[in-house]
């Protein structure tokens, strides 16, 4: 079994998309980890930015254009994937919610739904297979949900970089760079054979 980690620069192009599809096509790749998509360019700003600049701009006018940049950078998302989905309800969530951390982990499940929709593979959000206890992961429990959610799908696509604590019932987010951390703890978890992390820094 092969656990897949793509950083956000993946889907960032239209090459690295198709280079994603490509690779899903190896049924020895059973899970798909996501970041949120990256910069498609030098002068681009990433999606886990802007979302963060979202939350924290105070005047409505500005928040706004923010708001703008991220549904042109999920519309050029659709645009390379030939998708036709409603981003509505994903901009209500983020636009009603006062959470950082909701705000911010959006960026990785919109990525992540957005491309099981392409790789026609089943999306779980990580909320529902990330656990979080007393600030770190609860291993049990992930492994359960994992097990669980392998047995019910085989394979399936989710996001990095975020979890869910169940007692305080919230998001949970790792540092920055999270995503490869959440790859690694479910390779580890369901003791896979591989884990590749498709990334555009070299490095081990």
């Amino acid at each position: 079994m092969i656990v897949c980690k793509f950083g956000g620069s993946s889907t960032a192009r239209k090459s690295g998309v198709e280079n994603i599809k490509k690779i899903s096509q190896d049924d020895n790749r059973k899970i798909f980890v996501f970041s949120a998509i990256g910069k498609t360019n030098s002068k681009d700003i990433k999606l886990t930015d802007l979302l963060i600049e979202y939350y924290e701009e105070e005047n409505l006018i500005k928040k706004d254009l923010i708001l703008n940049k991220i549904i042109k950078k999920l519309q050029y998302l659709l645009k390379i994937l030939h998708l036709n989905v409603e981003l509505e309800e994903f901009i209500i969530n983020i636009k009603k919610s006062n959470n950082k951390e909701f705000v911010v982990s959006r960026g990785e499940y919109i990525t992540a739904f957005l491309m099981s929709k392409f790789l026609d593979l089943k999306f779980i959000p990580p909320e529902k297979i990330i656990i979080f206890s007393n600030g770190t992961i609860d291993n049990h429990k992930t492994k359960e949900k994992l097990l669980y959610y392998m047995g019910k799908y085989t394979r399936f696509v989710t996001g990095g970089f975020y979890g869910y604590d169940e007692k305080f019932d919230k998001i949970v987010l790792f540092e920055r760079g999270g995503g490869d951390t959440t790859g690694a703890v479910i390779a580890k978890l369901l003791k896979a054979d591989v884990y590749e992390n498709y990334t555009d820094i070299s490095g081990v």
